[in-house]
């Protein structure tokens, strides 16, 4: 830690303000003499809570060289820890004898059945963790049982558990996003008959955006995952073709899982429709020419992480929210997650304007209200619309009364977060 309640990011020059690792080793060797079995070595504390329970802004085998350096010194086993769910990362540890052995904790929290996955070979049939902690400790700080975002059945395995379908049915799933991927993969492991319509040429939705920055990869190894399922499933895909309410007639199915997705949410603001202004979603696919100064409307967790993603790209992020807080509105965001971005921002020179308003967008830049200072105006070349979401349910909307069995799951219901999306999914597919 830097000092009190700042923590040191990765990589980042700093004067050690609490124990340092000199201190660290001895207390390593002293904990042998008193006669400890093994020694389970990681970081921080309270001020620095992304190091003992790290977010998917760390790498995996974060804090593998410190039990390295623990090694060196003590002849017991010692165990690395820091986001180790990733065999590859696993194995490596101990092959380099960085460790004697490692522990997972949340990769296990996913899949329950990884080292038996990693033992017989099966690593691609691993759901990963994605280091979000909505289901785990987002859980536990609201005083739920601690579960996990994309295993909705943790810690509730009894009650979770599936069943085969007692009347099988033809299940049309409307949408190719995690909702409704985890919708079909549930529907057809229970037996009933899955079709699975994407009405753009590949699978998963809006998660390929936000799987976009490199700190995001853990969301394409969750996405490679479910593609694997469903390839090795009996559910029947249909891509680029969009679902109406007439081919919905055609087909008849027995139950309508609508899993559209949501859009990005655009605000009634003077100049709104000018060519530089983008939403996050256009940003990430990857079309878009980014000026050097960019100015992102919305200061939520999707707006800081754009934020970081451009300033790693060299450019000039300044973030813009109404509220007097970054990441306080919308969806709640962990505590580890919230506490890591905040430092990243100030690492990467991200200017941040809270208590503030866009009143107008005007060719070069944005006029910004504040609570307290007034008017001020911002330079910037491209403005970044990162506001939420709104639902899609028009189809829902049209169909939702010619059929006793339609179900909205994930954000088509409610715009929110991977969590809700798989476990709206699952909750509909376990039932019907």
């Amino acid at each position: 830690m830097k000092d009190i309640d700042h923590g040191a990011l990765p990589g980042e020059s700093f004067n050690e303000a609490g124990r340092d690792v000199p201190e660290g080793l001895e207390m390593a060797k002293a904990l042998e003499q008193a006669g400890f079995d093994s020694l389970h070595v990681d970081a921080g504390c309270y001020e620095s809570h992304y190091w003992p329970h790290p977010p998917i802004y760390q790498k995996h085998g974060c804090m593998v060289d410190m039990a390295a350096k623990a090694k060196a010194v003590v002849s017991i086993p010692v165990i690395g820890v820091g986001r180790m769910d990733d065999p590859k990362v696993a194995q490596s540890a101990v092959a380099d004898e960085m460790a004697d052995m490692v522990a997972v904790g949340r990769g296990l929290l996913a899949d329950p059945q990884w080292a038996d996955k990693v033992r017989s070979g099966k690593i691609e049939e691993i759901r990963p963790c994605v280091a979000c902690y909505d289901g785990c400790f987002g859980n536990y700080a609201k005083v739920r049982h601690i579960s996990c975002a994309v295993n909705p059945a943790t810690g509730r395995e009894n009650a979770y558990r599936l069943a085969p379908a007692g009347n099988p049915l033809d299940v049309m799933v409307i949408g190719g996003g995690i909702a409704g991927l985890e919708a079909a993969r549930v529907a057809s492991i229970r037996g009933h008959r899955v079709s699975l319509y994407e009405k753009e040429s590949m699978l998963g939705g809006l998660i390929r955006q936000a799987a976009v920055p490199d700190f995001k990869k853990d969301l394409r190894r969750l996405l490679t995952w479910y593609e694997y399922q469903i390839k090795n499933s009996a559910v029947q895909v249909f891509q680029g073709k969009e679902v109406t309410p007439d081919i919905i007639r055609s087909i008849s199915p027995e139950a309508i899982i609508v899993a559209t997705g949501a859009e990005p949410i655009i605000p009634d603001i003077t100049g709104i429709n000018r060519e530089s202004v983008v939403t996050a979603v256009e940003l990430l696919k990857g079309n878009i020419k980014i000026g050097d100064k960019v100015a992102i409307v919305g200061g939520g967790l999707a707006g800081c992480e754009i934020a970081i993603w451009l300033a790693g790209m060299g450019k000039q992020p300044v973030i813009i929210e109404m509220l007097p807080e970054l990441m306080a509105g919308g969806v709640h965001v962990p505590g580890q997650v919230k506490l890591m971005t905040r430092d990243i921002l100030v690492q990467c020179g991200a200017e941040i304007m809270t208590g503030s308003r866009v009143m107008e967008i005007t060719p070069n830049g944005v006029l910004v209200v504040h609570k307290d200072e007034g008017k001020n105006y911002i330079n910037a070349d491209t403005i970044v619309l990162a506001l939420g979401m709104t639902s899609n349910h028009d189809l829902a909307d049209r169909i939702c009364h010619e059929s006793d069995h339609v179900y909205r799951i994930g954000d088509c219901r409610e715009p929110r977060n991977v969590m809700n999306a798989v476990w709206d999914a699952y909750e509909i597919a376990r039932y019907i």
